[in-house]
Formats: C-alpha cells, sequence, structure tokens
C-alpha cells in the first residue's frame, strides 16, 4: 500500500456488505438528507488515523496496520460465518481485534475522548488558578519551567479559568494512541464470551452506522441502573452487525459460538439499538433506512 490518504472509518469491505448494487443508502441525522452513495466514498475522513511526527509530517502507519492486521483478516471470516460455518479460536480471536476497533476507530469515540481529556484539563486548571495564591505559584513553576516570563498576571488568570469560555484541543495522536489500547482490550474481553450469529430471514436486513458497535445493559433486577455498565459487565449484551444478513450478539464469558435465526423483533430491536447515537444510518434499502430514523424520533423528509 502506498501511502493512503483516505482514512475509512467504516472499513470499505464492511460497508459493502450493506449495500444493494454496490450502494448503500446514507442518512445523515445531522443534516436530515438521505443519500445513495458507493462505499468508497462513505465514512471516510482524509488522514483519519495518520499520526503527525515532531516536523507536523502524517504518516498513515495505523491505516496500514488497519487495513493488513484487522480488516483483511475479518473480512475472509466475517464471510464464513454469513455461509454459516464455524471458526476457529485464532478466527475469534482476530475478528475480536476488528469488534474492538469497530467500537473505537469511529469519530464518536475520539469526541468522547476528547470530551474526557478535555474535562480534566479543566479540572486541573480550576485547581491551579483557584485563587490568586495558586496562580502565583503555578505560573512560577511555568515560568521556571518555559523561562519566559508568563503572559497575563495571577488575577487575570484565576478569572479567565473561572469564566470557562475556552476550548482544549486535543492532539489527534493522543485519541489514537487510546483507540488503540481500548481496542486490543475490548478484544481481549469479548474473544473469552459466548457468541451468537443471528442470521436475518429473507426480504429482511441489518443496518450499520458511523457508530455500530452497541452495547444493552443487563435487566434492571440484576444490575442497578445508578451502576455503570461496561463490556465485562454479567449480562449485558453487545451487538455489531457484520452484514445486512448476520449480526454479532456478545453475552457473557465462555466459549461458546451459534448460528441462530433472527427473529423480525430482534432484527428491529438491533437496528434501533446501533441507530441510536448515530448521525449515520446506513442500509442496503431507503425505506428502512428512514424507517429506522423516523423510529428514533427524528424527521427524515
Amino acid at each position: 500500500m502506498a501511502n493512503p490518504k483516505r482514512h475509512h472509518y467504516l472499513p470499505e469491505f464492511y460497508l459493502a456488505g450493506f449495500s444493494r448494487s454496490d450502494l448503500v443508502w446514507v442518512f445523515d441525522r445531522e443534516r436530515e438528507e438521505c443519500k445513495r452513495l458507493t462505499p468508497k466514498n462513505t465514512a471516510v475522513i482524509g488522514h483519519y488515523y495518520s499520526v503527525e511526527d515532531e516536523h507536523g509530517e502524517k504518516h498513515p502507519d495505523v491505516e496500514i496496520q488497519l487495513a493488513k492486521k484487522v480488516d483483511g483478516p475479518a473480512g475472509r471470516i466475517i464471510g464464513k460465518l454469513e455461509r454459516g460455518e464455524s471458526i476457529d479460536e485464532a478466527e475469534k480471536r482476530a475478528l475480536s481485534l476488528f469488534v474492538g476497533y469497530m467500537k473505537s476507530r469511529v469519530p464518536v469515540f475520539e469526541q468522547w475522548h476528547n470530551d474526557i481529556v478535555s474535562a480534566d484539563q479543566k479540572n486541573l486548571l480550576r485547581m491551579a488558578f483557584a485563587d490568586p495564591a495558586h496562580a502565583r505559584a503555578s505560573l512560577a513553576r511555568l515560568e521556571c519551567f518555559t523561562g519566559e516570563p508568563a503572559c497575563a498576571s495571577p488575577e487575570e488568570m484565576v478569572d479567565f479559568v473561572a469564566r470557562d469560555e475556552y476550548s482544549i484541543d486535543v492532539p489527534r495522536n493522543s485519541s489514537i494512541e487510546t483507540m488503540c489500547a481500548v481496542a486490543e482490550e475490548v478484544a481481549h474481553l469479548a474473544s473469552r464470551m459466548n457468541w451468537f450469529i443471528l442470521h436475518a430471514p429473507a426480504r429482511k436486513s441489518f443496518i450499520t452506522t458511523d457508530s455500530p458497535f452497541s452495547l444493552f445493559p443487563p435487566p434492571s433486577d440484576r444490575w442497578p441502573s445508578a451502576f455503570p455498565v461496561g463490556i465485562g459487565t454479567p449480562g449485558s449484551v453487545k451487538y455489531l452487525p457484520l452484514t445486512q444478513t448476520i449480526a454479532l450478539a456478545i453475552g457473557d464469558a465462555g466459549n461458546a459460538l451459534m448460528h441462530e435465526q433472527a427473529s423480525d423483533s430482534v432484527i428491529r430491536e438491533i437496528n434501533l439499538a446501533v441507530a441510536q447515537h448515530a448521525v449515520l444510518v446506513i442500509g442496503r434499502d431507503e425505506a428502512l433506512v428512514r424507517s429506522v430514523v423516523r423510529a428514533m424520533g427524528r424527521r427524515c423528509p
């Protein structure tokens, strides 16, 4: 691979699995518009996974490795599952890595990461500039570190931080690093859980979105709603549509892999689940995509 500049946060092969006649219907819930696009021109951002060096040069190593070590193997394994075949432990681990990245490689994950980092940094600033005394000490340490005089007085910094009219610019390199770490952790957990491959009957299909990995909490009688829910929470169910005809449901710890026929109601439940926090709703049929969007309470012209 040369030097790819167009990076798909939903792999092109993956999008093709939701296409009809090599096209997908994409509803943009922010723009409130529905378009028919090729997988090549869907869910793509220039240099999205490129890492910048100290000179500002972009390096696509992450994108190249995603294509080679994650997406390539996943495409072959998903094909086997779609045909109703079994996979071995090595293939399950390989597809688990794909599952992990489908959670962390998307823009909504980047935004989540940036929001957390920004909130943490602002909390540190509020402590450092809580009052003029703290501000003087913080500015003195900054001057010692940089060798440059402070550009504002302690009182000005206290007022600036208190007004909270600023934003924190989180470097993309940071969110990419977190993306890879989270994908590995999700993969580690998912590979040790029970898998159910849900097959859609004829004339029914799964959709996907720009945030296709979804997590269902356990029933409220098993897990109090005030408690946080994660991948490993007992009783939680994790869904990821794999193609228009199959979806992966991940349960509790175990090594089972079972193929099951999905009912119409289960297909609808999964489609609504993956669309819940999505901006882009993607499917093979315009009517299906619009139906899901309307069910989410959004206007669908």
